[in-house]
């Protein structure tokens, strides 16, 4: 890899470890563009598909966006989705331990990876909220 590659290599995950807020492919290259503005949005998704086989992040496909998201954090966890704002947070829930072993041995199948979204409206806009908007559109 060119040592140009390697420092873009580098933003890109001090970014994704930094932000948690899950960004997108676009997004990320919107803010390694601010310091490398000759980078091309082919060369951030190449290097995000480089670190995705290594294993480096992991990728989130969730309900109803069109893009992928990419996550610092490589073992399995929950997220939460708010439907309100559109963040998406990390959840550490101690049943994402055990899901995995439930699900083989319970089920008989042989799980090859997790990935648990809820859905909802965060605290932070819930404070702002009228759920019961939101429970009549169900």
């Amino acid at each position: 890899m060119q040592p140009r590659t390697k420092y873009i290599e580098k933003k890109i995950m001090d970014y994704l470890k930094s932000s948690r807020e899950h960004p997108t492919a676009k997004i990320i290259y919107n803010y390694v563009k601010k310091d490398s503005a000759h980078v091309a949005f082919s060369t951030i998704y190449r290097l995000l598909d480089f670190l995705l086989k290594q294993h480096r992040i992991r990728q989130l496909q969730i309900n109803g966006e069109d893009e992928k998201r990419y996550d610092y954090i490589t073992k399995p966890h929950a997220h939460f989705k708010c439907l309100r704002c559109g963040k998406v947070y990390d959840m550490e829930i101690p049943i994402m331990e055990n899901l995995k072993d439930l699900v083989d041995v319970k089920e008989g199948h042989y799980v090859m990876d997790e990935d648990l979204v809820f859905y909802g409206i965060c605290k932070y806009c819930l404070v702002h909220t009228d759920i019961d908007e939101y429970e009549e559109g169900k």
